[in-house]
């Protein structure tokens, strides 16, 4: 990220919304590309790809990197926190396995590549698309994650078991909450600890919000 576009978020944006948003990726946009017809959808479909190691070539081996299949556009974007002085929120559904033939949410795939219809995936908790580690960038399958993301969230709030097209809906009054300064926890919320949720004074940024890339920004103005 250029140091003017940083500058940029610092006095354009107070609050910064995202919802369900897969900040490391996820697996079925690697596993769709195979089978995308167009060389140019099959292009947009990897610009999802995990930054967090989701291969096996053989059940019990090591996470690793398919050959083509590693994103290092969202690696770098990755590598930069968000910047200071931003009040920053995830949105996630969460639901697990439910049972050995509920598809849950992909975390990897184990196999020939070559032959997915024989492959292998693994589960883990998410909203059917996005996996709720990769929307908080914590670790997954041994992988880093995005180190600090998650210390950075002013409020972390889980869905429960809302898959990834209803969790607008689903959040919509507590992201009304969020541009409105009613910022009660969710029942099942997490905020992060030490943070202080005062109400700001009268004159301070208040919020006008835009969709970006399935989170919203909230640009700065004033009562």
């Amino acid at each position: 990220m250029e140091p003017g576009v940083r500058a940029r978020w610092d006095h354009l944006v107070n609050r910064f919304v995202m919802v369900g948003v897969p900040n490391q990726g996820v697996v079925m946009s690697y596993v769709y590309a195979w089978y995308a017809v167009a060389g140019l959808a099959r292009t947009a479909a990897r610009d999802l790809n995990p930054t967090f190691p989701y291969w096996q070539p053989d059940p019990g081996g090591p996470w690793r990197f398919p050959p083509d299949g590693q994103n290092p556009a969202l690696t770098a974007l990755n590598a930069h926190l968000l910047p200071e002085g931003i009040r920053a929120y995830a949105f996630n559904g969460n639901q697990g396995q439910l049972d050995t033939h509920d598809l849950s949410t992909w975390a990897g795939v184990t196999g020939d590549l070559q032959e997915l219809q024989r492959a292998v995936f693994s589960f883990g908790p998410g909203d059917g698309i996005v996996l709720t580690a990769s929307a908080l960038g914590l670790p997954i399958n041994g992988g880093p994650g995005i180190p600090g993301l998650a210390d950075q969230f002013f409020m972390k709030v889980d869905l429960g078991p809302v898959g990834h097209r209803s969790l607008l809906v689903a959040a919509g009054a507590k992201i009304a909450d969020v541009f409105t300064d009613r910022q009660a926890a969710a029942p099942r919320g997490l905020p992060m600890k030490g943070e202080n949720r005062q109400q700001p004074a009268w004159g301070a940024p208040r919020s006008l919000f835009l969709p970006v890339e399935g989170g919203f920004l909230t640009e700065a103005g004033h009562r």
